[in-house]
């Protein structure tokens, strides 16, 4: 102890500048050499207790409700008491004070534990939780409808916090159109009730608001304490505006969460709970606008192909008229090559007129002497008959 206390003594006279390392190390010797430090016990109720598997110890804190301590134990000493640590319960503990090296924390190092009952916050905790459920302040049949669609969301918490731009950003990203009112106040310490009160009282004169918001981030349990107060609770069971909670972390459950129309576990998840119907109506519709999309494309699919099949016919239809016509038109062409008096005349027959140029067809068409005409292919001979001979029978020349 006097060599920590001559250490110290130098700090104070020394101008020298040390490091991080050199002042947690001399606090580190100075605590372990104090014995007023060393196998003392502590009473208190355990608050927050977390394992720590890899490294086999349990974490806590011990709360009298007017301060609290850091604490570990490791696993072992579990299997030497006859019961198990929990939260809300109120121990008596033997250890030693320990400074962290490594990061300068102070913290109760335990080696022994025993059970003395509930924790005093505790009791006071279930009292008044029993109280507030016998006047129906929890009740579901007491809840207000949150709306699914909300155009403007007041949001009570500590001006500029994480909570409050974790909650922003998580609505401005899924549902834009929901405008955000922030109504600050002082979410933890001895002014928080009087503050989250008046919050809540001027949350009731905005206009339009849709949905009241109550959201801080995690915090010890004196911290989230000003949650658990009963004129706060009263306040948003009374509320008009529909309340969400999202205090804390997804373990930590206050009054205010029985009392609120929703409970949240974060802000975050209180943002995403707000959001949801308008996300779910923004997936319904996509999915909508894609099945149009197939559909659409489907039938045009579907009516390119009859277009295709219809146009196949038309064309094999018109190969066909076309291909008719050339053999009617080839076969007409024929029958005038084979019908053409042209031709007949270049076999050896001609056409005979009398002189008025009218056919002779028989010869009782004309008479002796008479003058008429012969045609060939080639040209005209003038003629006349000298002599008529009819045939007996002119089917058999």
């Amino acid at each position: 102890m006097t060599g920590s206390s001559n250490s110290i003594n130098q700090l104070n006279q020394d101008d020298s500048t040390y490091s991080v390392w050199e002042i947690n190390t001399l606090l580190k010797d100075t605590v372990a050499g104090a014995p007023f430090l060393q196998n003392i016990s502590v009473t208190g109720e355990i608050i927050g207790l977390r394992p720590y598997l890899k490294g086999q110890q349990l974490f806590f804190n011990l709360s009298d409700g007017k301060a609290s301590i850091s604490c570990n134990c490791y696993l072992s000493i579990l299997k030497r008491i006859s019961f198990t640590p929990k939260d809300s319960i109120t121990v008596k503990c033997k250890g030693n004070i320990i400074i962290s090296q490594k990061k300068g924390t102070l913290m109760f190092h335990i080696y022994y534990m025993e059970q003395i009952g509930l924790g005093p916050q505790s009791l006071l905790f279930n009292a008044l939780k029993k109280k507030l459920a016998s006047e129906g302040i929890f009740d579901i049949s007491n809840k207000k409808e949150v709306p699914l669609y909300p155009k403007k969301v007041g949001i009570i918490t500590s001006w500029n916090s994480a909570a409050m731009w974790d909650f922003i950003t998580i609505l401005r990203q899924h549902a834009p159109q929901i405008e955000c009112l922030v109504i600050p106040c002082t979410v933890q310490g001895s002014s928080a009730v009087p503050s989250v009160l008046d919050a809540l009282t001027r949350a009731q004169s905005q206009p339009e608001l849709d949905i009241l918001t109550i959201i801080r981030g995690g915090g010890s349990p004196e911290d989230l304490a000003t949650f658990n107060n009963e004129d706060i609770v009263r306040a948003i069971f009374k509320s008009k505006i529909p309340t969400i909670t999202g205090i804390g972390h997804e373990v930590d459950y206050s009054l205010s969460d029985y009392a609120s129309d929703h409970r949240s576990e974060t802000p975050t998840a209180a943002a995403t709970f707000i959001a949801d119907a308008t996300v779910q109506s923004k997936l319904k519709i996509k999915n909508l606008l894609a099945n149009i999309q197939i559909r659409t494309k489907e039938n045009i699919d579907k009516h390119h192909h009859l277009f295709r099949y219809q146009l196949k016919l038309i064309q094999q239809l018109m190969n066909y008229k076309v291909s008719s016509t050339k053999q009617h038109i080839a076969s007409l062409m024929h029958q005038i090559e084979a019908n053409n008096p042209i031709k007949k005349m270049k076999q050896g027959f001609a056409m005979v007129h009398s002189s008025s140029n009218k056919p002779i067809r028989s010869v009782h068409d004309t008479q002796n002497n008479e003058k008429i005409k012969i045609t060939l292919w080639d040209g005209v001979l003038m003629s006349q008959i000298k002599d008529i001979q009819p045939l007996k029978d002119p089917s058999n020349p």
